[in-house]
């Protein structure tokens, strides 16, 4: 099996470590506030090395730590982790949480994984079970990486072995599928810092957000095949994906 295949199948993704920066400052601010370690679920964990990182650098202002994700792989690989003192298998869109059960909704690099307008519906989802929200997702400019599309359809394109739907899954969820506008986010309440050219860390209290406001452009979901080879149909996304980036372009220029 090729080498980027096995690394999902058998654990999952993780992001820059750099990207946990703002969100750290943000959770270290709201404990101070509330003079308490705070709750996060951590929504589209993936590997969960920020995470990691948060409890180690802050343990003061961490309490309880839940982690979520779809990738079968992901879920399975945070069963001996032990960075999640819980771990839930869930759509971003529709969480087993409680109304408000948690003093965070974190999402890191999660909300462009999503199809379409999922993005959108997963904020709800955040700020129904978070009474605050932290966001960090790539800038629209730079959601779709055409050289590593390029390369990963050759190399899907070439692989011989059949791709069954649980490995599917596992590599559907690391494509980039979708974008937020930055100023339709600021819209809704959010606030924004740009810490990197590529990058857009949002932050808001629950309580002040307008998720009618946002906007979103994303890609739709390619049929599935009629047996348990999903190799076509991984071509298909990955070439959607990479169409995405001229959309964005066209859409929303310079953002």
């Amino acid at each position: 099996m090729r080498e980027y295949r096995h690394r999902l199948v058998t654990a999952g993704q993780s992001s820059p470590l750099y990207l946990s920066d703002v969100p750290l400052l943000w959770l270290d601010k709201l404990s101070q506030m509330l003079g308490r370690p705070l709750s996060v679920l951590d929504v589209g964990c993936g590997l969960g090395d920020q995470m990691r990182r948060m409890r180690e650098r802050m343990p003061q202002a961490l309490d309880r730590v839940g982690g979520v994700d779809w990738s079968p792989a992901t879920v399975r690989f945070h069963a001996t982790s032990g960075i999640y003192d819980e771990m839930l298998s869930a759509d971003s869109a529709a969480l087993p949480a409680a109304d408000q059960s948690w003093d965070v909704a974190l999402s890191m690099e999660n909300l462009e994984h999503l199809y379409g307008e999922q993005s959108i519906a997963a904020i709800r989802e955040l700020a129904r079970v978070g009474r605050s929200v932290i966001i960090t997702t790539p800038l629209p400019r730079d959601v779709v990486n055409r050289p590593w599309l390029h390369a990963e359809i050759a190399e899907a394109e070439a692989d011989p072995l059949p791709l069954p739907a649980q490995e599917y899954v596992c590599l559907e969820s690391a494509v980039h599928k979708s974008a937020l506008d930055p100023a339709s986010m600021a819209d809704a309440g959010f606030t924004l810092v740009q810490t990197t050219p590529a990058h857009g860390h949002y932050f808001a209290m629950s309580a002040q957000l307008r998720p009618e406001h946002i906007r979103c452009i994303g890609i739709d979901e390619p049929a599935a095949p009629a047996g348990d080879d999903h190799r076509a149909r991984y071509v298909t996304l990955l070439q959607r994906s990479l169409a995405l980036g001229d959309r964005l372009a066209q859409a929303w220029p310079g953002r």
